[in-house]
């Protein structure tokens, strides 16, 4: 039966996320039930497509994987990456280029060297402000995709393409009954793309592992049965956030919105006395975290949403 499913995924869905997995599944199942013929073309797809992803390496030399990740870089690697990731959310360029090269310093079979370049990358965008931005963008996250095919972080890139792409070409600003300035970003309303939970929270006096264990027991009391995925971001120098994601659809997301909402002692049980929250799409969760103004996105969030 997981032939029937993965085969007909790969029929009527040939460009999806799931592909490189679908074809490597099945090559495990042709395999391990002696169909060799059948193995051989979900093998030959991989190496031929994907020669440097994961799954080609399982496939030619499995003990070079293992030996990967049993590395004793790899800790040191993987703190790196995360200190290297908060530097990028802080907009610190120069920071992020400098502690991802060292990285090769580190080990010189970098195992996160995709990851690493992909945020040098998104960080080149920062500082692109000329008129055919889009354009160079685009161009940097396909040769992006060219040098690591396959990889998770490619099909990453895959996707703020197409954000790129569907994005209105600049910013709007309008002016209010005042003459004052007064900027917007484009925020699109699309109910049937996926929405999170966000919950924007100082750094200062808020213990954010504290706040993440009182979420955690929240959605495992009310929401056991939806699997809730619960993560923490760091926006800038002054807020962090919760995220709360996983939701079926949107009304999913609506009602855990509604029913924290509700609750009018959530946040005091906390103790937390200063929050911002809404609920958002991913495309629009990019723009936000690129603007970093919850005050903007919930002004969208009012007047389309409530």
């Amino acid at each position: 039966k997981a032939t029937i499913y993965y085969e007909e995924l790969l029929k009527r869905f040939p460009d999806s996320k799931y592909g490189l997995k679908a074809h490597y599944t099945l090559y495990n199942i042709y395999s391990s039930a002696g169909n060799e013929a059948a193995a051989k073309v979900h093998k030959d797809f991989i190496l031929n497509n994907y020669p440097t992803s994961e799954y080609a390496i399982l496939i030619k030399s499995p003990e070079m994987l293992l030996k990967k990740y049993k590395s004793k870089s790899a800790a040191v690697l993987n703190a790196l990456y995360e200190r290297t990731f908060i530097e990028y959310k802080k907009g610190n360029c120069a920071r992020v280029a400098q502690m991802a090269d060292s990285s090769n310093i580190i080990e010189q079979n970098n195992f996160l060297l995709a990851k690493f370049d992909y945020l040098k990358t998104l960080c080149s965008f920062r500082t692109d402000t000329a008129a055919d931005a889009s354009a160079k963008q685009i161009d940097s996250l396909n040769s992006f995709i060219k040098k690591y095919p396959g990889s998770d972080m490619s099909l990453e890139a895959i996707k703020l393409i197409t954000l790129i792409q569907e994005r209105p070409k600049e910013s709007m600003v309008i002016k209010d009954t005042t003459q004052k300035v007064v900027r917007t970003v484009p925020y699109q309303k699309a109910d049937s793309l996926t929405h999170m939970f966000v919950c924007v929270l100082p750094f200062e006096k808020v213990n954010i592992n504290m706040v993440k264990a009182k979420f955690s027991d929240y959605n495992r009391e009310n929401f056991g049965k939806e699997n809730l995925e619960l993560t923490s971001i760091v926006i800038d120098d002054n807020r962090q956030a919760i995220v709360v994601k996983n939701f079926v659809d949107i009304k999913r997301t609506q009602n855990y919105f509604s029913t924290v909402q509700r609750d009018k002692d959530f946040f005091s049980r906390m103790g937390l006395g200063e929050q911002k929250y809404f609920y958002i799409s991913d495309q629009n969760f990019t723009l936000f975290m690129k603007d970093k103004d919850a005050d903007i996105y919930l002004k969208f969030f009012n007047e389309k949403y409530k």
